[in-house]
């Protein structure tokens, strides 16, 4: 198995939002920066893999992470050419593997709420697509 550049495992003793928080900080902190600069003004800092679409897979490893799962922590993998968030839990079993991406049902609804009422979310099925569109 390939090793990666950096590793997290998180989400196991703060509160959900400083988890979030903090995994995204971990994101910014070790993946690669382009600078964009197009006038005298500031540069744009973009990062090699689109903002949005980490933000959107942090809090679907959150929200759809089986807890009942002890010890098993969502992991954060930096690789040379990907990341990838993984979380134990698998489907939710009333979902069949031809309707990802096209049915959601939320493992943890109490979880997903706390995330709509801080606008991490916007509703259940209305993520930004499949990263690798991005």
């Amino acid at each position: 198995m390939e090793n990666s550049r950096m590793q997290l495992c998180c989400f196991s003793t703060e509160d959900a939002i400083s988890n979030y928080e903090n995994a995204i900080k971990f994101l910014f902190r070790n993946l690669r920066l382009e600078y964009k600069i197009e006038t005298a003004g500031p540069r744009e800092e973009i990062l090699e893999i689109p903002e949005d679409a980490l933000r959107e897979a942090v809090v679907n490893a959150m929200v759809h992470r089986d807890y009942n799962e002890k010890g098993a922590n969502i992991q954060i993998d930096i690789f040379d050419d990907r990341v990838e968030i993984s979380n134990p839990g698998g489907l939710v079993s009333a979902i069949k593997k031809k309707e990802f991406g096209k049915k959601s049902i939320s493992r943890n609804p109490l979880l997903f709420s706390l995330f709509k009422s801080v606008d991490l979310v916007e509703k259940v099925g209305s993520g930004i697509g499949p990263p690798e569109n991005y």
